[in-house]
């Protein structure tokens, strides 16, 4: 009778441990799984305007190997404009917003989307293909987080290709920008020198969390 007794307890036993470990698993797996937090959704949308010029710039962007005299010609607001006039001048503008890399001590924001870049441009001298005219100019955009030394995030040629290039003339570029180039607060662009820039936006996206640690 004893044993018989012994043998129940010793079986009931070792169904609660069984229970109770699986338990202890199911609970390992709900603490492995990514828990999503609701956030703050910005859109922070940046419009290219004055002051340009050394006012603006944000050196770290650009590549080390733009001459003294290229950044004389940039750091100066009456050669360097929105919707400028005169050919052979390079055009450069730095965005800036702010950085969301532990960007302050009450929210901590993560990039979500990147950030989408549109730019609009007017020919200020018209040529054939291959000519040494606004047909031949580029637009570049550059980050410090990009890797150096040209900085380099992208770059595209301007004007349709495949046909002539008329004074005047205008064209409007999109560019998509990856998150990873967004977290410091700024980003630039470089346009050649036979091209103005009539606008310039840059919209991006974040997502913030408050910061309730002290």
């Amino acid at each position: 009778m004893k044993i018989r007794n012994l043998i129940i307890v010793i079986a009931l036993l070792t169904g609660l441990l069984g229970t109770g470990l699986g338990q202890t698993r199911e609970e390992r797996k709900d603490d492995d799984k990514e828990h999503s937090l609701p956030c703050k959704q910005e859109k922070l949308v940046i419009n290219g305007q004055g002051p340009t010029g050394k006012a603006n710039l944000d050196r770290s962007d650009f590549p080390d190997n733009f001459s003294p005299t290229t950044w004389a010609a940039l750091e100066n607001p009456a050669t360097n404009q929105f919707n400028q006039t005169r050919s052979d001048q390079g055009f450069a503008y730095t965005f800036k917003f702010p950085a969301w890399s532990n960007s302050n001590k009450k929210e901590c924001c993560r990039c979500t989307e990147g950030a989408t870049l549109t730019v609009k441009f007017k020919a200020l001298q018209g040529g054939l293909p291959n000519s040494p005219s606004s047909w031949n100019d580029d637009v570049v955009v550059y980050s410090s987080l990009a890797p150096g030394p040209a900085h380099q995030v992208l770059f595209q040629r301007i004007w349709p290709q495949g046909a002539a290039v008329a004074t005047g003339q205008t064209e409007t570029l999109t560019f998509k920008i990856p998150c990873q180039y967004l977290s410091n607060g700024h980003l630039s662009i470089y346009v050649e020198d036979d091209t103005a820039v009539l606008s310039a936006e840059l919209s991006l996206s974040r997502c913030c969390l408050e910061n309730v640690r002290p």
